[in-house]
């Protein structure tokens, strides 16, 4: 994994994680060196509806993208129409 114009990996992501059963967290990562890091905390777990606006919402205000990991899967793009709570008005696209 490299950053940089031919990269398919930005050197900075916002990341919907899991981090224990139905809670979730939003931090960014960066990656350095090909290895994803830890860049900060943006919000604490909570409920995925929650959790899933707070992190489109830091995605758009930081222009970064937004990726999800669910507990024991692989990092992957925030896909809206996958990912978006069922009950979501779409508030944020």
């Amino acid at each position: 994994m490299m950053t940089g114009p031919n990269s398919t990996t930005p050197p900075r992501l916002v990341v919907l994680r899991q981090v224990e059963g139905s809670q979730w967290c939003v931090v960014e990562h960066a990656v350095q060196n090909g290895k994803r890091q830890f860049a900060a905390r943006i919000a604490t777990a909570r409920d995925y509806a929650p959790a899933c606006q707070v992190a489109i919402d830091a995605a758009k205000r930081m222009r970064l993208p937004l990726a999800i990991e669910g507990a024991g899967l692989r990092l992957r793009p925030f896909a809206p129409l996958r990912d978006l709570p069922k009950n979501s008005n779409g508030k944020g696209f």
